[in-house]
């Protein structure tokens, strides 16, 4: 064999090594690639889940204060209704002393205050109102048209340490709280 030959021979054999050895790291590198390019894409995938996530969570975080807000103002709005509603029943109670139930609430009133206090009694009712209170013959029974409110009376013992206050204003004040509730129910139905 002639160097040549053997020159060729191993030549041929390096050639066949190197052509292994690039085939062997192309494949290498064909398979890091595709290794990388899977990662890249399970961490896109990850990475819109997470995306995903964060927005709906932004989302019914943005829906529930929307309908924490929108329930407020609701609220206020009925109360709103609520208190004009007894503001204007308030500010008409003036109204009461032409009914036909009025006369009756006086009389009812004035027993009431005799019944309750003893000895000398101050009644203080709103101009025109006395020829509601029964006739009474008793020296003890003062009756002065001097109240200022919008009907009803106020009866006090001689002195003034006992007050009995029958007054509309006083009367709509106590059931207040009573007439709020009929009155939320009636326009809101509970």
């Amino acid at each position: 064999m002639s160097i040549d030959r053997l020159a060729e021979a191993l030549l041929l054999e390096s050639k066949k090594e190197s052509e292994q050895i690039v085939s062997k790291a192309k494949k290498e590198a064909n398979s890091f690639i595709s290794a990388a390019h899977e990662e890249e894409k399970e961490l896109l995938e990850k990475a819109e889940i997470t995306v995903k996530d964060k927005l709906e969570s932004q989302k019914k975080e943005r829906l529930a204060w929307a309908n924490l807000e929108r329930k407020r103002i609701l609220s206020d709005a009925r109360e709103h209704a609520v208190t004009s509603y007894l503001d204007s029943m308030q500010s008409n109670l003036y109204k009461l002393r032409t009914t036909s139930s009025y006369p009756n609430f006086m009389k009812k009133s004035f027993e009431s205050a005799v019944d309750q206090l003893s000895g000398a009694i101050i009644f203080h009712v709103v101009k025109g109102d006395k020829k509601y209170l029964p006739t009474t013959k008793s020296s003890s029974i003062t009756i002065s048209e001097d109240l200022k409110a919008s009907g009803g009376l106020l009866a006090e013992s001689a002195f003034g340490k006992i007050i009995i206050n029958y007054t509309l204003e006083t009367i709509f004040e106590t059931k207040r709280t009573v007439l709020r509730k009929e009155i939320f129910n009636a326009l809101f139905g509970g």
